[in-house]
C-alpha cells in the first residue's frame, strides 16, 4: 500500500468517526433481527437510525428557532442581532 493510498483512506474518513459503547443485550437481539430481515449489517443500521434521529432533532430546533424568531448567534437573547 503506497503513501498516496494511505492519504487517500484519511481523506474519505476525515467526516467519519469511530463509535463504541455497550448496549443492553435485549436491544442487541432486536436489532440483530432487524439486520437479519433487512439483509443488512448492524453498522448501516446504526448509522441509519442515528442518521434518522439527527435529522429529526436538526428540523425540532429549527422549528424552535423560526417559532421563537430567535437567532441563535445572537447576544441579546431577544432574537435580534447586536450588543447589549
Amino acid at each position: 500500500m503506497s503513501e498516496d493510498d494511505v492519504a487517500d483512506g484519511l481523506k474519505a474518513r476525515r467526516d467519519e468517526a469511530e463509535v463504541r459503547f455497550w448496549a443492553d443485550v435485549v436491544h442487541l437481539r432486536v436489532l440483530d433481527g432487524y439486520c437479519a430481515g433487512a439483509h443488512t449489517d448492524r453498522t448501516k443500521a446504526m448509522n441509519m437510525i442515528l442518521r434518522e434521529w439527527a435529522e429529526a432533532k436538526l428540523h425540532e430546533a429549527t422549528m424552535v428557532l423560526r417559532v421563537s424568531a430567535c437567532n441563535p448567534t445572537s447576544r441579546r437573547g431577544d432574537g435580534k442581532e447586536g450588543g447589549r
